[in-house]
């Protein structure tokens, strides 16, 4: 199903929307990886997902916490 929406954003030329955020600044690449989803983030990561705002978010959360 993951696949099958990236494959439409790619067709639509959004695919920017890959690395949209939600209200805590999480993209989907950060939830896929958060939630323990290998396959998942190799999917983002192969459509082009910005891997930098997942180490910049976790980086954020890190220093949130400390």
């Amino acid at each position: 199903m993951v696949q099958a929406l990236l494959e439409r954003l790619r067709r639509e030329n959004l695919d920017s929307l890959v690395d949209q955020e939600n209200n805590k600044r999480q993209t989907p690449l950060y939830l896929a990886a958060f939630i323990n989803q290998p396959v998942m983030v190799a999917m983002f990561i192969q459509f082009q997902a910005n891997v930098n705002v997942l180490a910049q978010v976790r980086r954020r959360l890190l220093n949130f916490e400390t």
